[in-house]
């Protein structure tokens, strides 16, 4: 949801929360088994034009991921979702076929879209991260001591995981910043309210579906 949280700690702090904890195990109904929380970092928005306000994007065709809450999320401030694969998104802007994207710093500058895209804004509006998932029937199948040798083991290394990306979506964003024409905007507090006015009533649009208490947790995560 759109600035639901306000910097990756407060994701972590909501991750490790009961609600978050919780969220691991909500698909053992499908035989997936939730394990551990990697992260990526904060979306930037990048266009072949400057984006400060909700009006910039007006008519503009973003690339989003399939996501019912990002489909609804630029309509509202009147641009166009296209769903489709991360793997087509530098071809899908060289061709034309979209103006803007969304995405976190690593994955925008593994794929060249600064070398395509000259202006990008630092909103900080939503999170992108990973679940390190296993098939339930596999899981419970391993002998007890084997599990917790792995869980003890998983959480050394998502420690070090969420250390590296940190600091490899840092190193990512400065490559960025020192590309040629390349131009960043960092919003502030007073120049995300209209983005905020526009964009929060999604969270009661997508409670039922989401969960009023999943909800209520991740803003509660808010101050440590």
């Amino acid at each position: 949801l759109p600035f639901l949280f306000e910097d990756v700690d407060h994701v972590h702090r909501f991750q490790n929360g009961p609600a978050g904890q919780a969220l691991l195990q909500s698909m053992r109904n499908r035989g997936i088994e939730g394990l551990a929380y990697w992260e990526n970092g904060m979306r930037v928005i990048s266009a072949a034009k400057p984006i400060r306000h909700p009006a910039d994007v007006r008519d503009l065709l973003f690339r989003i991921e399939p996501s019912s809450v990002f489909q609804e999320q630029w309509t509202r401030v009147g641009a166009v979702g296209i769903a489709m694969p991360f793997s087509r998104v530098t071809d899908a802007i060289r061709d034309g076929i979209v103006d803007a994207q969304e995405n976190a710093w690593s994955n925008i500058r593994s794929r060249g879209i600064h070398h395509l895209h000259r202006h990008f804004t630092e909103m900080e509006h939503s999170y992108l991260g990973y679940m390190v998932v296993a098939s339930t029937e596999f899981w419970n199948g391993l002998p007890a001591d084997v599990r917790g040798v792995l869980e003890e083991t998983l959480a050394e290394v998502t420690v070090e995981v969420n250390r590296r990306a940190r600091a490899q979506a840092e190193a990512d964003r400065r490559a960025v910043m020192d590309a040629e024409a390349v131009t960043v905007i960092q919003l502030t507090e007073a120049e995300k309210d209209p983005w905020r006015e526009a964009l929060s009533p999604l969270w009661d649009r997508f409670e039922a579906e989401i969960g009023r208490d999943v909800i209520a947790a991740a803003r509660a995560a808010k101050n440590p």
